[in-house]
């Protein structure tokens, strides 16, 4: 764990018992977030190197 996550923690747990449940759903749900937006920059990268190579491809066979 990283010192600056180490802090962050440090601080949700001077929270109330409430606010440390509000502070833990919304850390999921970020991280469920980070993971979902990662997934598709992947496919959207892989979508465009598909496309990228087609493209050559097609040019360097001389087709428009």
């Amino acid at each position: 764990m990283t010192p600056l996550l180490e802090q962050a923690i440090a601080e949700a747990a001077k929270l109330s018992p409430d606010q440390q449940d509000d502070f833990a759903r919304w850390m999921l749900a970020e991280l469920a977030n980070m993971q979902q937006w990662n997934k598709s920059a992947e496919q959207t990268a892989d979508s465009l190197d598909w496309f990228a190579e087609d493209t050559f491809d097609e040019n360097q066979k001389g087709q428009p």
